[in-house]
């Protein structure tokens, strides 16, 4: 209970650091007599995926609060009168509980009511792909429509943020930026015993090889995997309270099997997280119809209560 309510503590602390203090901008917009040009987007991580009417700025950083360091990632896009961003933070600890997920976001939403003037239009829970928890909240303010979609996923609270200057204009952008976010799904083959890569380009240009070894994102990694072996806390990291994230660089080979686990970061009183990732297991992965040997990362978060 106790690491739960730093959480609710947490989340209103950067609900009010978006909302309170304003939201960032980035440099980019639209020209006169310049068209929308949408391009799908996603991080490097490939942990989700939004249509943007152009390429949005990136801003990164930590926040450090009750839960230790933060990750704080915002992707904005100014075209026209409207202001859209997507932000996500990053925590060390996972909620799963529908009810504490509910209450994580009531607080968030909350702040965010108590920090912005205006008229409140629209407040309700919301759901994405009727999995992921989330809430809606739109209002007339001084800056103009405010509209805020946020979401939990595990460990990991997404914003949604969009300004209408121009309130009688630019729902359909409005509309399209808003309903395209999503989380990046599964992607088997029909018998659901291989998972299936994108093409690399060499499976249509005879002119190029297959690479020997395929890497991929840690999002893509995490949707692949059968079993993943939870590492045990090191007793003297534990006395030290030491907490933080570790990353394994693994490599899978064509049957699912991890071949090799190195840390490539974190405490190396942590990194034994390597001999517990090394027990892991995935959906064997193929690209062009045929197996392949993958490389990726695999994250391990240590938290003490």
């Amino acid at each position: 209970m106790r690491s739960l309510i730093r959480i609710f503590r947490d989340t209103i602390f950067l609900t009010t650091m978006i909302f309170g203090a304003g939201i960032v901008t980035g440099q980019s917009s639209l020209q006169p007599g310049q068209t929308l040009e949408w391009k799908e987007f996603t991080p490097e991580d490939g942990r989700f995926i939004v249509l943007f009417p152009g390429k949005p700025k990136e801003y990164s950083n930590n926040t450090y609060n009750n839960s230790g360091t933060v990750e704080e990632h915002v992707f904005t896009l100014n075209p026209d009168d409207l202001e859209l961003s997507v932000a996500y933070f990053e925590y060390l600890r996972s909620v799963t509980d529908a009810g504490a997920i509910g209450r994580v976001l009531d607080n968030a939403r909350k702040q965010a009511l108590a920090q912005t003037q205006g008229k409140v239009i629209k407040d309700n829970p919301i759901t994405l792909d009727n999995k992921y928890q989330g809430r809606e909240l739109i209002m007339d303010s001084p800056r103009g429509l405010l509209l805020r979609r946020f979401y939990w996923s595990t460990d990991t609270l997404y914003q949604l943020v969009v300004v209408q200057n121009n309130r009688t204009s630019n729902d359909q952008i409005t509309a399209k930026f808003l309903s395209s976010f999503s989380f990046p799904g599964q992607a088997k083959s029909s018998n659901d015993k291989a998972f299936i890569l994108p093409d690399d380009g060499s499976c249509t240009d005879p002119s190029r090889t297959s690479a020997s070894r395929v890497v991929i994102s840690e999002a893509v990694l995490r949707r692949n995997k059968l079993s993943r072996i939870q590492p045990s806390y090191p007793d003297k990291a534990k006395q030290q309270r030491m907490m933080g994230k570790v990353k394994i660089e693994i490599v899978i080979d064509e049957n699912g099997k991890v071949l090799s686990a190195i840390g490539k970061e974190g405490p190396q009183e942590l990194q034994q997280a390597a001999a517990a990732a090394l027990k892991s297991t995935f959906i064997p992965m193929l690209q062009c119809g045929k197996p392949v040997v993958v490389q990726s990362l695999l994250t391990y978060k240590f938290f003490i209560q």
